[in-house]
């Protein structure tokens, strides 16, 4: 099977100050890399996802662009329903990808008054407003945590009929359970490394095949941490120094050993090959570094896994 390979970025607003868009979209386009991705950590020191997709989106017209993923509770429904049905418009359809996810960490919904402990069940409700924003019909949703209801339909309709493809990330049973029967498919988070992604693709594919959803629509994508060196001892110890920095000098609640496929390119590629092996129909490589060197680099593991021979 095939696989289209993603690059996954999250720019500081260091990063935007030393690297303009256009520098970084050619360096993906040249790459090769069929979309560009962004991460989202609300209180962190990154762009915001859907602004920085946007002009992303207006400088490459053929490149696919999505979030892995936005921390979905926080944020408001309605308005984010706007927001991802204006950025597939301004695409033109077809383009964009919403990976959602519930989030780690319990001061990003103190900040907003929000309980963390029913993130759970906000994702879920989420969800459900977004498909029926993006419907063109009124809005009646009985949600878990609160109801939605309209006279007419609500903000802009999008591009692509019933709107862009909504990703679920999660590991734990609830997690995935909720992503088959309320998601257009599973994505799988870097920090949990390949080994923990091949593991949750397994039982998604068992509980898509137990449900009566046609699984062949079910779209399944994977972030993965990578790091091009000479050697994977270099890549792993130049991966433990950015997670190290990144934490403000404490170790990474993983093991970056566990987490990278690092190493030359041809190394780097069979560790992206054993995902697509295992059933991705996506990947997208998250450079540990962040530079646009390291994208760069990058372009031979993209040539390597789409040549690549690969299991049915």
């Amino acid at each position: 099977m095939s696989a289209t390979i993603g690059v996954a970025l999250s720019p500081s607003s260091a990063d935007l100050a030393t690297t303009s868009m256009s520098d970084l979209t050619a360096a993906v386009v040249e790459s090769g890399f069929a979309s560009l991705w962004t991460l989202d950590n609300p209180l962190a020191d990154q762009a915001e996802p859907l602004v920085f997709l946007t002009s992303a989106a207006s400088l490459a017209p053929a490149l696919g662009v999505g979030t892995a993923a936005i921390v979905g509770p926080v944020r408001d429904p309605i308005l984010l329903a706007k927001q991802v049905a204006t950025l597939d418009r301004i695409t033109g359809g077809g383009r964009v990808t919403l990976g959602l996810t519930i989030g780690r960490r319990t001061d990003e919904y103190d900040l907003i008054g929000h309980d963390f402990r029913r993130r759970g069940r906000m994702l879920e409700d989420l969800v459900q407003v977004l498909k029926q924003c993006w419907s063109g019909e009124p809005i009646q949703v009985d949600g878990a945590e609160r109801s939605w209801k309209s006279s007419g339909p609500v903000g802009v309709p999008p591009a692509t009929p019933g709107g862009p493809q909504v990703l679920l990330g999660g590991h734990v049973p609830a997690a995935l359970e909720r992503c088959v029967r309320v998601a257009d498919g599973y994505l799988g988070s870097a920090t949990g490394g390949p080994k923990e992604a091949i593991a949750a693709l397994g039982r998604v594919h068992d509980l898509v095949g137990a449900s009566p959803r046609d699984g062949s629509a079910f779209r399944c994508t994977t972030n993965v941490f990578v790091v091009v060196a000479e050697t994977r001892d270099q890549a792993i110890e130049a991966a433990t120094a950015t997670f190290v920095r990144r934490h403000g000098g404490r170790k990474p609640p993983w093991d970056p050993a566990d987490v990278v496929i690092g190493g030359p390119p041809s190394e780097v590629a069979d560790g992206v090959v054993q995902l697509v092996d295992a059933g991705f129909a996506g990947v997208n490589l998250v450079p540990v570094l962040g530079t646009l060197e390291q994208v760069r680099a990058l372009a031979p593991v993209v040539t390597a896994v789409s040549g690549a021979p690969t299991r049915a």
